[in-house]
């Protein structure tokens, strides 16, 4: 059996190993929009902004926690993370870029939405992929 037949025989590491792809590209060349690169520090300042400000009425402890709990699951993410883990970072990447792509568009669309993850889902997910 052939690499690519393995590949695609398990969807499941199909899809870790493209998060994980993604991830590779923004730590090391980062991924150019409209001539401006955007490398995977900018993307997570630029959700934890956004997450800042949705919860801002919790309180500068609990915006914290979040942060490190987002930064501990960016920094600790593998292919072998859970599936739930994988989705997340997936789903920040993929708001900042639907969103960068947004403000440079002139077609009215409506606004990307924030990945709905309670700030409880955040800290399991940490919780979960540093043990």
């Amino acid at each position: 059996m052939d690499q690519e037949s393995i590949d695609n025989s398990n969807p499941k590491q199909q899809y870790a190993d493209n998060v994980m792809e993604k991830l590779i590209i923004l730590l090391t060349t980062g991924r150019s929009y409209r001539r401006q690169v955007y490398k995977l520090e900018g993307i997570l300042l630029f959700y934890i902004d956004q997450m800042r400000a949705k919860f801002s009425n919790m309180g500068e402890k609990y915006i914290t926690n979040m942060i490190i709990d987002v930064e501990n699951i960016f920094k600790n993410v593998s292919s072998t993370s859970q599936y739930d883990t994988l989705e997340f970072v997936n789903n920040v990447i993929e708001y900042c870029f639907k969103t960068i792509a947004y403000k440079y568009s002139k077609k009215e669309k409506p606004y990307p939405q924030l990945p709905d993850y309670t700030l409880a889902e955040i800290k399991d997910l940490a919780k979960s992929i540093s043990k």
